[in-house]
């Protein structure tokens, strides 16, 4: 049930000391990119950086597995993972692979269009279906790397088509992904593999902050500065010389993704600018060895949209922007859509797309997914707000969410539900509780029992669809379809059934808004 309280003004997170500090859009209820409500092209670039003490004595990058020794700090190295001691027998245990990641296994998850499937992530082959000896989550008891598509596939997808995430051409010679997309220079090796030429931040990790308001060294300013030196104070015969020429990369279309080698340092954004960080690595599990693998591509996708101005969201494994992860592992791995209420507000979702219901009435929805995305809205107060809100009020939006796409794992990790409706709230009023958190909109929830801070790691269930074993939802339900301010609206949504991969169910309309309803506590 929606938990309420007056809304505080929404606070963007911003990283103090940027430079460039990049341009930013004005912060409204919503500070959404304007410019998104039409079909819209986002250059991209990727910055990868490695830590002082994640260097050879000399400064120079490790190149075999030997030279673990003498690091500092192995979690400052760049492009080093973990594999089996034997291939054929996990059990024995994994090793240190000082060059275990390739180039392409930075592109491609970022950049490429329909290519990033399956078997793609780089560490399948060495971690899928590893049971590890301490699993601190029983329903993740074992590594599920299966991926289904880059970022550039995500915010296709659920954009229909609208955002168009494009590489940035970072090098001279052919247009290939050796040549857009990430400023950092290729090592080739003797057998023909391509790496990162990492680039060195001027400290070792320590000194640098995890989040933003952590003391230490800012490393998103310290990065634009290191490639900022090595185009403008090295010679072009240098390997360490960068084409890419940070001042002529401005303006609201092109982003800037730091990526920091490691884990923990990076997960933030500066909302509506320019740029944002995310770690090379993600931990998988908190009791075991390996604990880390290469991150995939949720935490990437959720910062980019931060850039869009998009603020964090409480929705749990419901929207991208949930604040404070998605729950399983695996929905990082295939991100849920985002709300439907945002599609709407960047122009994503329109009029044509929505059936506006104001009358007892049958309603039949498809499922959402890359070519569908038509929603019900059922007026509880004032009028129906049209796709641009000029007129505001409160209403439910009704989305059939079928797990396929990136909405595959909705619903939790249960293999026999196939998905059903979402039922979200949206008031202009606001009033929606979620805890202690500034940066979180307070307009919109979504109609689950328990519904708050406490839905902020859950990992999705069935209950929190309506489908034909859930199929009501009315003034004496938990949850219920109370207005905002928990009176009566006489709104009962029943009857609902998937037939021929359609959603249908009956809204019945008793009459306006009535009395407060006392509540739990009888007031």
């Amino acid at each position: 049930m929606l938990k309420h309280s007056t809304p505080p003004t929404i606070i963007a997170l911003t990283l103090l000391g940027l430079w460039p500090a990049g341009p930013s859009i004005p912060l409204s209820l919503l500070p959404v990119d304007q410019n998104l409500k039409t079909l819209r092209t986002v250059q991209l670039v990727a910055i990868l950086v490695d830590f002082a003490d994640g260097r050879l004595p000399d400064g120079s990058l490790p190149t075999g597995d030997s030279d673990t020794l003498t690091l500092q700090n192995i979690d400052a190295v760049g492009s080093m993972g973990w594999v089996p001691v034997n291939p054929q027998l996990h059990n024995l245990g994994y090793r240190k692979n000082i060059r275990k990641y390739v180039y392409e296994d930075y592109w491609d998850p970022m950049f490429s269009t329909n290519e990033y499937r399956g078997a793609h992530h780089p560490d399948y082959s060495s971690h899928q279906n590893y049971i590890p000896p301490k699993a601190d989550d029983l329903r993740q008891e074992q590594y599920n790397l299966e991926v289904f598509g880059s970022v550039r596939d995500y915010w296709s997808e659920v954009s229909y088509g609208n955002l168009v995430l494009e590489p940035y051409r970072t090098h001279e010679g052919t247009l290939d992904k050796y040549h857009i997309g990430i400023a950092n220079n290729i090592i080739v090796d003797t057998s023909g593999k391509r790496y990162i030429r990492w680039i060195k931040l001027a400290y070792p990790k320590s000194a640098y902050k995890i989040r933003p308001s952590d003391p230490g060294r800012n490393p998103v300013s310290d990065a634009l500065n290191a490639i900022d030196s090595l185009h403008y104070h090295t010679a072009s015969t240098d390997p360490e010389h960068i084409e890419f020429d940070l001042h002529s990369y401005n303006g609201i279309d092109r982003k800037i993704a730091i990526i920091t080698a490691g884990g923990q340092v990076g997960g933030w954004a500066d909302l509506g600018g320019q740029c944002f960080i995310v770690p090379e690595k993600m931990q998988y599990f908190r009791n075991t060895t390996p604990s880390v693998i290469f991150n995939p591509i949720g935490e990437f996708a959720h910062e980019f949209g931060h850039t869009l101005g998009i603020p964090h969201q409480v929705v749990g494994p419901y929207d991208l922007m949930h604040w404070g992860g998605l729950g399983l592992r695996r929905n990082y791995f295939c991100p849920p859509h985002i709300n439907p209420e945002l599609k709407i507000e960047l122009g994503w979702i329109t009029e044509g797309d929505i059936v506006k219901v104001s009358s007892s009435q049958f309603v039949s929805l498809p499922p959402i997914d890359s070519r569908n995305k038509k929603i019900a809205l059922i007026v509880l107060n004032s009028n129906i707000a049209n796709p641009s809100h000029n007129e505001g009020g409160e209403y439910l939006i009704v989305e059939y969410r079928k797990r396929e796409g990136f909405n595959r794992y909705v619903g939790g990790p249960h293999t026999s539900f196939e998905g059903g409706a979402l039922v979200w709230h949206f008031s202009d009023r606001g009033g929606i509780q979620f805890g202690p958190r500034d940066d979180v909109r307070r307009d919109l929830g979504l109609e689950v029992q328990n519904y708050g801070p406490a839905f902020k790691g859950n990992p999705g269930d069935p209950s929190h669809f309506f489908y034909e074993g859930h199929s009501r939802l009315d003034g004496t339900t938990d949850p219920s379809s109370n207005s905002i301010d928990n009176r009566p609206t006489g709104i009962s949504l029943n009857q609902f059934a998937v037939k021929d991969d359609r959603l249908t169910f009956y809204v019945s309309y008793a009459g306006p808004v009535g009395q407060k309803k006392p509540n739990r506590q009888g007031k």
